[in-house]
């Protein structure tokens, strides 16, 4: 929150009176608190350096993922289909600038390009998120669009994206549908903001989840999707520097450099073109988030915590 202050500042050339309030109780609360939980390693290093609080003072924790609910569910082609149907035309919740949920419907003809010749679905891939600037969508989408143009133009492309997400009538920027819609992606589909138990089986469609955001302090759905068994596309930047492993054995995920187009556009295409990769990247996340995140094993290290802070 102070980062942004602070940039809003800058843009404007003078602080706000209320931006000074919201300084003001931040400094008030560091000063009465004992001890502070960091999410990830860069909230860590960034508290310590902004809050000018003692790097013994605080303990990194992640959040945690639930596992009973959050798990590879081993869907059919049938299985998957009925979903993408559910979401994406009896049940439509995509929004464009309207803000009005459903207000586009998808048409059901279109909805046959996530197939490919043979009736296999394509492989797909997902980013779930709200349509905040950090998020970087249209940045994805136009690295959609360079990806598409390596192909033969009179084909369909072979890899579809769906947009999961984006709480109705907010955004930052530029909409993304109306960046989708700019571009002519005739592979991108909007199911709009759904429950969390419905996430929890969509993520189930995916091959590979993307989100190429800049700093997220975390990554919760990163690690949704990784225990899943997605392997995830991330910025080098912010949380997911935490989690995800690019390279070596234990590799879950790759990165892509932050707002570079060429980089994102490319890091797709790797994740695209080996499907074998793809299912080891994604054993792996499973692995990593059952070990290291589960909700079980997370709430053991505040106990620790509060032990530590009550002696």
């Amino acid at each position: 929150m102070l980062e942004h202050l602070n940039e809003l500042s800058r843009e404007s050339g003078h602080p706000n009176e209320g931006d000074d309030v919201g300084r003001g109780m931040l400094s008030d609360a560091v000063g009465i608190t004992n001890h502070f939980a960091a999410i990830s390693p860069d909230i860590c290093e960034r508290a310590i350096a902004r809050l000018a609080i003692d790097k013994r003072d605080v303990t990194t924790i992640p959040n945690g993922v639930d596992t009973s609910l959050f798990q590879p569910l081993d869907w059919s082609t049938d299985e998957k289909w009925r979903f993408l149907q559910k979401i994406l035309v009896e049940e439509p919740k995509g929004w464009d600038e309207s803000g009005v949920p459903g207000f586009f419907l998808n048409d059901p003809a279109a909805t046959e390009r996530l197939k490919d010749e043979s009736g296999s679905l394509k492989p797909l891939m997902i980013f779930v998120g709200r349509f905040l600037d950090f998020k970087r969508v249209p940045l994805l989408l136009r690295a959609v669009s360079r990806v598409n143009q390596s192909f033969d133009s009179s084909d369909d492309p072979p890899f579809n994206l769906l947009v999961w997400g984006g709480m109705p009538g907010e955004w930052e920027g530029e909409h993304p549908h109306t960046v989708a819609r700019s571009l002519d992606l005739p592979n991108v589909f909007f199911c709009g903001w759904l429950p969390h138990d419905v996430l929890a089986q969509g993520l189930n469609l995916a091959d590979v989840f993307v989100a190429p955001s800049y700093n997220e302090p975390f990554g919760q759905v990163y690690i949704e999707a990784m225990a899943t068994g997605v392997p995830v596309i991330a910025t080098r930047s912010g949380g997911p520097l935490d989690f995800v492993v690019e390279t070596g054995a234990h590799a879950n995920g790759w990165f892509c450099e932050v707002d570079d187009l060429d980089s994102l556009a490319a890091t797709l295409q790797r994740a695209l073109a080996d499907e074998t990769e793809r299912k080891r990247r994604g054993t792996n996340a499973l692995a990593l988030v059952r070990a290291e995140y589960d909700w079980k094993e997370i709430a053991g290290r505040y106990t620790d915590v509060y032990r530590h802070v009550m002696r």
